[in-house]
């Protein structure tokens, strides 16, 4: 059965203005722990994932949809499940499985949507899917340093 909740529905635009939001607000995350940061390692790794971010906002503000309007079903709002930035500092594991955490629950959503739609939006936010692989690739392998 599907939910017929009008909550539950919403433009393309909104949802890319809604990913646009979760990158900034990583963006804000990862700036927040690398003030903080005590080890050369976790502010590099913190320096990483604050240009990956601010790339991916770069591209998602630069998207131009050929139907803005057209409605998706069931998109999540990644805002809401992400850990918020923790009290005091991480040491670098950490700070890896927690990186490791947001980027699982984005990459969940984002093949989520792409469920709901198909042409090239279903291909952005793919790509999109792709990138939280990758990222989450390069941070199990930082497992254990």
């Amino acid at each position: 059965m599907t939910n017929s909740n009008p909550s539950s529905y919403m433009t393309c635009r909104e949802f890319l203005d809604m990913a646009i939001e979760f990158e900034t607000d990583s963006v804000c995350f990862y700036d927040s722990l690398q003030k903080q940061a005590e080890s050369k390692a976790v502010a590099q790794l913190l320096t990483m994932l604050k240009k990956e971010k601010i790339q991916h906002m770069d591209m998602l503000q630069k998207c131009s949809l050929t139907t803005p309007e057209a409605m998706m079903q069931f998109a999540l709002n990644l805002l809401n499940q992400m850990p918020a930035a923790p009290e005091g500092t991480l040491g670098l594991a950490d700070l890896i499985e927690l990186a490791i955490e947001r980027e699982q629950i984005a990459k969940e959503a984002y093949l989520a949507a792409a469920r709901s739609v198909t042409g090239e939006f279903r291909a952005l936010i793919e790509a999109f899917a792709t990138f939280k692989d990758e990222n989450l690739e390069k941070l199990r392998s930082m497992r254990g340093i």
